[in-house]
């Protein structure tokens, strides 16, 4: 334990002045165009920063051998130092050995100057120590403050916010009596964007910075939320994890999707943006859809009753989905989105349901319900389905299939047609042959009719010359002979005129007629053999019987109990019938082993 404040106080100051040293040798190390040492001093850094781990070292193992007071652990270091401490002991007293960090004032003395002291110091003269450059007494600053706000939430409104080309941003954070400038850099801002504006309340974590060229004290910003939002998100985590342990976040119980959807409910407030982007979308996108507004207010008090009411609703309309939709805002504004009762009420839904709530990076507990979360109203006026561009090239690809389908089928009947055409003879051929066998039989009656007219007249010259008076015999054998040759040619011509008439029906088709009546004949003679052998109702016209148990068929008796109900099928009927009695025969024996089965069937 140290005699007194001093010798505490001393102790601190070692190591937080070594500690400082430490951090500026460290910056100075790393600054470019910051720091105005120029590269010959390279080597003076390296021995600087050697001699202060060195010294820090010496200062942490003597410091761990005394015991410091628990009530000075526990105040802060400004409040112990309420009186002011005895001057320290003249540099005399003390000579460093060797060049390296002073030991009271945390500086680097030459090797070469052991008793030189800082300017302003008792004992001293004003200008024996080299005076510190800006950048480097800006540099002690920044070291002395980075890690004053290091886990520390500050609050306060927005003011002067401005967004540079490379994604940063710039503001001023501000209360009733103080200022404090702060930046964003791009990269913190990827994981949540600064959506916020001037006169918001917000509050942000980061560190302290001292920004060299402009000697501006500046908080860098890691990340920030609204004012007030860590009680919310304490509730919002909460709530989260009891119906998450209920199982209202589960993906089993959740619903797909329709596939296509005529009818829309949209619950969400008449006045919201909401609406009017849903409306918008649908109307692009799906115009075929009936979209009805159930209406509610969206933040309130009021607006978690409503919602409820709004959702029972919608679920009782018949709708093949429901969209729950509500612009942005501050996150107060979406309280009744996170509210239990609303929750509950969309969890119990029987109708599908999509969640667009606020902006991409905000989160409601109703997402999680939800059967699908949609990042914005917009978003989720497209998650109820393919757009009209996507119908039209499905119906046209299905058109052009049914397209490709008929016309195969067209060639395919085509190419049968031809092939039966090869089959079957021509009507040109069939007619010519007709033709040809009406002139044979043509000229074969002219011949017949010349040689049998050739020969009467030979006879009737013969007769004449017998003849005592030939002029009337001849008149009269003339007669007859016109008389019979005007019979023998119109019974020719009859002849020829009906064949001819039966040859031109019959000819084309006669062959081809024959031919599928005589296969048509073979084919209904073996179906109706084949039909008549697989009747299932053959041997019940017999005079046997069918049983049946809950429309199975049996064929044996084992298995039946007393009291089971049967099915007796009759080739003009059936019967419902209760088995009183089971009785088995002995194995290949010749009996018919089925229940009720023929007119001598066992007892039921």
């Amino acid at each position: 334990m140290p005699k007194n404040p001093t010798d505490a106080r001393s102790g601190e100051d070692d190591l937080t002045d070594v500690t400082n040293v430490t951090d500026v040798n460290d910056a100075a190390d790393a600054a470019d165009d910051d720091s105005p040492l120029a590269s010959d001093e390279a080597a003076l850094r390296r021995a600087r920063r050697e001699a202060s781990l060195a010294r820090l070292a010496a200062v942490r193992a003597r410091r761990g051998t005394e015991s410091r007071p628990a009530a000075a652990t526990a105040i802060p270091r400004r409040e112990w130092r309420t009186t002011p401490p005895p001057p320290p002991p003249s540099y005399s007293s003390y000579p460093p050995p060797f060049g390296g960090l002073d030991e009271f004032t945390g500086l680097w003395r030459d090797s070469s100057s052991p008793f030189a002291a800082p300017s302003g110091m008792p004992g001293t003269t004003r200008g024996t120590q080299k005076p510190l450059t800006v950048t480097e007494a800006l540099t002690r600053i920044k070291s002395a403050v980075a890690g004053t706000l290091i886990g520390v939430w500050v609050t306060g409104e927005v003011s002067g916010m401005f967004r540079s080309a490379a994604g940063h941003v710039y503001f001023k954070l501000k209360d009733a009596t103080g200022l404090v400038a702060c930046v964003a850099f791009a990269g913190a801002l990827r994981k949540k964007p600064a959506d916020f504006r001037d006169g918001d309340a917000i509050e942000v974590t980061g560190r302290a910075d001292v920004y060299a060229r402009g000697g501006d004290l500046q908080i860098v910003v890691d990340n920030w939320r609204p004012a007030g939002l860590g009680e919310r998100w304490e509730a919002f985590l909460r709530l989260k994890a009891k119906l998450e342990a209920e199982g209202l976040f589960d993906d089993a119980r959740k619903k797909r999707l329709p596939g296509f959807v005529r009818k829309l409910a949209v619950v969400t407030s008449a006045q919201a943006a909401a609406w009017s982007d849903v409306r918008r979308t649908l109307a692009r996108r799906t115009p075929w859809i009936r979209t009805t507004l159930f209406e509610t207010p969206v933040q309130g008090d009021t607006a978690p009753e409503g919602i409820v009411r709004a959702l029972a609703a919608a679920d009782a309309g018949g709708f093949d989905l429901v969209l729950l939709v509500r612009g942005g805002g501050a996150p107060e504004d979406l309280d009744a989105y996170n509210d239990e009762r609303v929750a509950r009420a969309l969890a119990a839904m029987r109708t599908p349901t999509v969640t667009g709530v606020g902006h991409e990076s905000d989160v409601t507990i109703v997402d999680f319900v939800a059967d699908l979360r949609a990042s914005t109203p917009t978003a989720a006026a497209e998650s109820v389905g393919p757009d009209l561009r996507h119908w039209l090239t499905l119906l046209a690809r299905l058109d052009a299939t049914l397209q490709d389908a008929l016309n195969h089928s067209l060639r395919d009947a085509m190419q049968r047609t031809d092939r039966a055409a090869l089959m079957l003879a021509s009507p040109e051929t069939v007619t010519g042959r007709s033709e040809r066998r009406m002139r044979e039989a043509e000229d074969r009656l002219r011949r017949l009719f010349a040689d049998r007219t050739g020969l009467l007249d030979a006879r009737l010259a013969h007769a004449a010359e017998r003849l005592a008076s030939p002029d009337a015999v001849l008149e009269a054998k003339a007669r007859a002979l016109g008389s019979a040759a005007e019979r023998l040619r119109a019974a020719g011509l009859t002849v020829v005129s009906q064949r001819e008439t039966a040859l031109r029906a019959v000819a084309p088709v006669l062959p081809a007629i024959l031919r599928q009546l005589d296969l048509w004949e073979r084919r209904l003679d073996d179906l109706s053999q084949t039909l008549k052998a697989l009747d299932p109702d053959r041997p019940m016209r017999d005079g046997w019987t069918r049983a049946e148990r809950a429309g199975e068929i049996l064929t044996r008796a084992e298995g039946l109990r007393r009291d089971d109900e049967l099915t007796l099928r009759f080739a003009d009927g059936w019967a419902r019938v209760r088995v009183e009695e089971v009785g088995l025969t002995p194995e290949g024996n010749g009996k018919d082993d089925g229940v009720g089965a023929g007119p001598s069937g066992g007892k039921a």
